[in-house]
C-alpha cells in the first residue's frame, strides 16, 4: 500500500519506534536499509526479535532495497523504511527510488568527528551532505525524537553548514 513512515535512527528499532510512531503511522512491516546490518545475521536477528508480533522486519542492503521498495509499494500492507543514517536514503534517491517527501530523523548519537546540530542530534560531515542531497531532492527532513516533542527542520539549520 505505502511507506507510512521514513525514519533515520541510529538505534534502528527500539521502544519509541514501536510504541509511539506506530500509533501515528500504522505499519505491517519494517524495512531496514543498511549494508552492514544486512550481512550481520546475528545482529539482524536481534532487531527482528525486537518487533512486536504481527510486524515483520526485513533488513536489506541499499541495492536490495531498491528492488524491494517497489514491491512493498505495490503491496496491500504499510511499511516503515528505517535507516541508521541519511547516507543510505540518499543513495536510494541517487538510484531514483521514491519513498516519499518526508523523513523523520530520530536520535543520532555523538561520535568522533560529529557536529552537534540539536539535542541528541550529532552528524558527521558526510551525513550532513546526505541531508543536503535529500533536501535538494525536495524531501523535508524533520529532526524529531518522539511524535509529541517539538523538533526542527533541516531546512532551518542547513544555512549554518551550507
Amino acid at each position: 500500500m505505502t511507506i507510512s513512515l521514513v525514519r533515520i535512527d541510529d538505534r534502528v528499532i527500539h521502544g519509541q519506534v514501536l510504541t509511539q510512531w506506530t500509533r501515528i503511522y500504522p505499519c505491517n512491516g519494517i524495512i531496514v536499509v543498511n549494508d552492514k546490518l544486512a550481512v550481520n545475521k546475528a545482529l539482524g536477528q536481534v532487531y527482528k526479535s525486537a518487533a512486536p508480533e504481527g510486524i515483520k522486519v526485513f533488513i536489506f542492503t541499499v541495492e536490495k532495497t531498491l528492488a524491494k521498495l517497489e514491491e512493498a509499494k505495490r503491496s496491500a500492507k504499510n511499511y516503515f523504511l528505517i535507516s541508521k543514517s541519511p547516507i543510505e536514503l540518499s543513495q536510494l534517491t541517487e538510484n531514483n527510488a521514491d519513498f516519499g517527501k518526508y523523513i523523520v530523523y530520530g536520535p543520532s548519537s555523538y561520535r568522533k568527528k560529529t557536529i552537534t546540530i540539536g539535542p541528541n542530534q550529532s552528524l558527521l560531515k558526510e551525513e550532513m551532505d546526505a541531508c543536503e542531497a535529500l533536501h535538494n531532492c525536495g524531501i523535508d527532513i524533520d529532526f524529531k525524537l518522539t511524535p509529541d516533542k517539538k523538533g526542527f527542520k533541516w531546512s532551518d539549520v542547513r544555512k549554518k553548514y551550507y
